[in-house]
């Protein structure tokens, strides 16, 4: 078992394996689209268990002489070693159709089997149990075992009337004194909620003045925060990419002008989205702006009404801030219009084909057009690169497609920033010789 120390200089043989595009589609007809990603997702979970999770899983405090000899012997069962790898299954088969059995990531996944097994029977050692991370538990909840219980039904035995008299004589009325306890103590509860309801509210307005405008602070309750959406602009290459490359394919085209049709609907979807984004935003102020800088008041059908009065530096600036605010809350409403009009409108600059009637390459279209657009109303925005003809080859933003070489012939997927010249989110493919 190797130490903490020694696993922070671990290189492992198996992610690149995971990485590489070429190989993975030379095995297509073996390993599907979904037992890729599972395998990938399986060896994070591998990964993740026995290099970075080990130390914390095993309780800080020393055990007992007597206790610790106990633990020592323990060893976990033969079927529950049989359970684990039966769950990392399709890991190992990605690892044997490509690599086969005897190499040497073969040998690191035995070794990070070994591993997980000691990782696993390690925790069941401790009879004390651990607080979960990621799901704590509230105190006081209930939990509920789902099974109904029995219900007993007696009858009420009959108490005499003297036993109430004699408890209501020995009982004690409550003194002012407990009284006044008791107002006081309510009265603190109230202003202790007031205080922290204050407290909250003054922390959101500080964090969201930090967050406005930089992109270095991220919502992690955002489901469409920047990290998010090039995971998903990621994953449209790895499904919806291929299979319209495909039906493409099929209309008797190289595979060149398939690439380049694919790669032309990303670049005219982002100029359309930003095109729709600037003009939207202008809408949206101009509908905020006029109500209040120009109220208006009805009246036995009469509106009454001024000219409209000059902003200030202080109402420009909250205007522009709720204004992004409230597109980016609602930036999925129009998602599905927008994929209508640029099929309809737009997309007759590129081809001339009925896409409606061209189920794979709708679906690309549609899923390219989400997240272009939610690149597009983030604050600021997400920026895509892609390489010309004749560029020098940049591997730390983008991976060979196919071929190896310095030169790029075309770019086949772009890569995508935080913002311009700002950080990497998701590397691109380009086409080198």
């Amino acid at each position: 078992m190797m130490s903490r120390k020694g696993m922070e200089g671990y290189k492992s043989l198996i992610k690149p394996l995971l990485d590489d595009e070429t190989l993975l589609k030379k095995h297509r007809q073996k390993i599907s689209r979904e037992m890729i990603q599972s395998a990938r997702d399986l060896y994070e979970l591998l990964a993740g268990k026995t290099h970075q999770k080990l130390s914390k899983s095993l309780p800080a405090q020393e055990l007992p002489a007597e206790d610790l000899n106990i633990n020592m012997n323990f060893k976990i069962g033969e079927k529950e070693i049989s359970n684990n790898r039966e769950k990392f299954a399709e890991l190992q088969n990605v690892i044997t159709i490509c690599k086969g059995e005897s190499s040497e990531e073969m040998k690191e996944f035995e070794s990070l089997m070994s591993a997980y097994n000691f990782w696993q029977s390690s925790g069941q050692i401790y009879s004390r149990p651990q607080k979960s991370s990621e799901e704590p538990v509230r105190r006081g909840a209930k939990r509920s075992s789902g099974k109904r219980l029995s219900m007993t039904v007696r009858e009420s035995r009959h108490i005499p009337e003297t036993f109430f008299r004699n408890f209501q004589k020995v009982t004690p009325k409550p003194s002012k004194e407990s009284e006044e306890f008791q107002k006081i103590k309510l009265e603190n509860e109230k202003l202790r909620a007031q205080v922290d309801e204050l407290t909250t509210r003054l922390s959101k307005i500080a964090s969201d003045k930090l967050a406005d405008g930089n992109p270095n602070f991220a919502d992690l309750s955002d489901k469409n925060r920047p990290t998010k959406i090039g995971e998903k602009f990621g994953l449209v290459y790895d499904e919806e990419w291929s299979e319209a490359f495909e039906e493409i394919i099929t209309r008797q085209h190289k595979d060149v002008e398939a690439y380049e049709i694919l790669m032309k609907i990303v670049k005219v979807g982002i100029v359309f989205c930003q095109e729709v984004a600037k003009s939207q935003m202008s809408s949206i102020e101009t509908g905020m702006r006029e109500p209040m800088l120009r109220p208006q008041w009805c009246s036995n059908g009469k509106e009454y009404s001024v000219e409209e009065m000059e902003a200030n530096t202080s109402f420009t600036a909250s205007l522009k801030k709720f204004a992004k605010d409230f597109r980016k809350a609602t930036s999925t409403s129009s998602i599905s219009p927008l994929c209508t009009i640029f099929k309809d409108a737009k997309l007759k600059e590129i081809i001339d084909w009925d896409v409606y009637k061209m189920d794979n390459l709708n679906i690309y279209i549609d899923a390219c057009i989400e997240c272009l657009w939610l690149m597009c109303v983030q604050d600021p925005p997400m920026h895509i690169v892609s390489l010309n003809k004749g560029d020098t080859y940049n591997p730390a933003c983008f991976n060979m497609f196919m071929t190896k070489g310095k030169e790029v012939e075309y770019t086949v997927w772009p890569a995508v920033f935080l913002y311009k010249d700002g950080p990497l989110i998701s590397k691109g493919y380009v086409k080198v010789k």
